[in-house]
């Protein structure tokens, strides 16, 4: 029988740790967009609005750093289940760092130019 590295043990709770939090900001971001909105839903305005308050804005950043997190996390469990070879994991890594990177600046930049006034 084979015993997961110490690497393999740190990507597996960065993983676990990365889905607990995922559920907790889930939670708060439905509570907080469909349970206190009037109506249950918020206009475009009313979202822009939202958002400018810094703590919503760090919440809602922590929730897009945590669900691409997540995914690449994932996405690797998936390839390394099939079988990716040894050879080819860290290639894989670097790949999906440079996505998260890619997808939580965009989402940052996208954030920035709501709570700027810009649309």
């Amino acid at each position: 029988m084979t015993y997961p590295t110490s690497r393999a043990k740190t990507w597996w709770l960065l993983q676990a740790l990365s889905g607990l939090a995922l559920v907790l900001l889930l939670g708060v971001h439905f509570v907080a967009q469909h349970y206190v909105a009037q109506g249950g839903l918020r206009t475009y305005a009313q979202v822009v609005a939202y958002v400018r308050h810094p703590a919503v804005a760090a919440l809602e950043a922590a929730f897009l750093v945590v669900v691409a997190v997540h995914a690449a996390l994932g996405l690797r469990a998936v390839a390394l289940d099939f079988g990716l070879p040894a050879a080819r994991q860290r290639g894989l890594n670097a790949a999906l760092a440079v996505g998260v990177v890619l997808v939580v600046g965009y989402g940052l930049w996208l954030l920035a130019q709501v709570r700027g006034g810009a649309g």
